[in-house]
């Protein structure tokens, strides 16, 4: 009996220890790809500044049709802001 109630106290400690590890997988997980969209969007502006200044120097054509998509994208982007991300 005794041996059996110990059996069953290390199953419930591994899955336990199991959904511990799970959580913090999430967590690591949710910071990597909360890094990489901070990281995609100041690219993402620094490419609508040097878009800009090609613009303002002359270079039109696919510049300016860049720029229009870009700026569209981070309009809709901005609006659609959190709604994946549950934390």
């Amino acid at each position: 009996m005794v041996t059996a109630l110990l059996t069953l106290g290390a199953l419930l400690r591994k899955v336990y220890r199991w959904f511990a590890r799970q959580e913090t997988q999430n967590e690591r997980q949710w910071h990597a790809i909360r890094q990489s969209q901070e990281e995609q969007t100041l690219l993402c502006y620094g490419m609508r500044a040097c878009l800009m200044g090609l613009i303002e120097q002359g270079c039109n054509g696919p510049c300016k049709d860049a720029l229009a998509k870009l700026e569209k994208h981070l309009n809709v982007a901005a609006h659609q802001d959190g709604a994946e991300d549950p934390h």
